[in-house]
């Protein structure tokens, strides 16, 4: 259990470093860019507009109304086969009062 902390440590740490050889002042058609204030840096993360539209919509809702802040990650994970994509998971799931209805899918 010690380790899988560290390592996710270790990937929340290195998060910051691949965001920065992202462009993040130059706008990307069909991507809206979210940073993420961490205690150990700013994670920049492209939502993509198109693809997933909804989904999107819903997640920038709960950016837009602060439903997401003070709340702490569970998981982060890297691609091996390219270190600048991953995903981390965190949420709101201590207070339920954040959360709104689930969007259809």
């Amino acid at each position: 259990m010690l380790l899988v902390f560290r390592l996710c440590l270790l990937l929340l740490c290195a998060a910051p470093a691949a965001a920065l050889a992202l462009p993040a002042n130059k706008p990307t058609p069909g991507y809206a860019r979210v940073a993420i204030e961490t205690s150990v840096g700013t994670i920049i993360v492209a939502v993509d507009l198109k693809r997933a539209p909804r989904t999107s919509a819903n997640f920038l809702t709960y950016v837009d109304d602060g439903r997401f802040d003070g709340v702490t990650f569970y998981r982060a994970a890297r691609r091996k086969s390219n270190a600048r994509l991953g995903l981390i998971q965190g949420g709101i799931d201590t207070d339920l009062r954040r959360s709104l209805p689930p969007i259809p899918h």
